[in-house]
């Protein structure tokens, strides 16, 4: 019984300090205003899936902030956010003059055309079918849509809580520089709708010549490397490849 109290009270001091580290006060602002009290995101979401998803988030957060190089873990671990955000986030974008909340549409290779071949999507690319898997029935049109929608909503939160928390590790632009993070998910929307066009058989809607144009979705690709990488700055360096693959097609 006494090892017991005496468990239980070292778990509360390991929760007590770690309750001062400055990821976890951001984390837990964001997971609020990004998740938990954001009602445009969770509408149609249970309590239980809300508070789960909480929970989930601020484990992860813990996880990182308790590793060696909490500022490069918690950039792999938003990389992967992005990507599935991008995976679902360029199917629900709708072409003008329907709204655009994420401020996406537009920028290279970013149209909101792709909503209309959702179905089909989900029959052709390996990525998505895979993600869909977990549906009990994989056919139905507003099953898969609700799906898509729900889960853009709940990668849309994850990102901006991890993008939030590298604030805590000063991994962020300068200020009066342009920040990353944004370029960042322009860069994995504008390759996911490459990889859907291509899928489908449409021309991409990057510009350069036909035969290229997928190797300069793949240039875009690389934006996550420079992330994961560690770069001081990605958007730069990636600026900078970018440029000198431009002058060299």
């Amino acid at each position: 019984m006494f090892q017991a109290i005496k468990n239980w009270a070292q778990q509360r001091s390991v929760a007590k300090e770690l309750g001062k580290l400055p990821a976890i006060q951001i984390a837990r602002i964001a997971i609020q205003d990004s998740w938990s009290s954001n009602k445009a995101i969770t509408q149609d979401f249970s309590r239980e899936l809300i508070d789960g998803q909480a929970t989930l988030m601020m484990q992860k957060v813990i996880e990182i902030a308790s590793s060696d190089t909490p500022w490069l873990a918690n950039r792999g671990f938003l990389a992967e956010c992005v990507i599935e955000y991008a995976q679902f986030g360029v199917l629900v974008l709708e072409p003008p003059p329907a709204e655009d909340t994420t401020g996406f549409r537009g920028m290279p290779g970013i149209t909101g055309e792709l909503k209309q071949h959702y179905m089909m999507l989900a029959a052709k690319d390996e990525g998505l079918r895979e993600a869909l898997r977990e549906l009990p029935h994989g056919n139905d049109p507003d099953e898969i849509w609700n799906f898509i929608v729900f889960r853009n909503r709940q990668l849309w939160a994850w990102g901006n809580v991890f993008q939030s928390v590298r604030f805590a590790y000063n991994d962020h632009a300068p200020k009066g520089e342009e920040d990353w993070y944004r370029p960042f998910v322009a860069a994995m929307f504008a390759w996911q709708e490459d990889t859907y066009r291509k899928a489908l058989g449409l021309p991409s809607a990057l510009e350069g010549e036909c035969e290229g144009v997928h190797l300069r979705a793949l240039w875009y690709s690389t934006f996550m490397n420079r992330v994961t990488n560690g770069d001081a700055n990605p958007l730069a360096t990636w600026r900078e490849d970018l440029a000198e693959y431009e002058k060299a097609e």
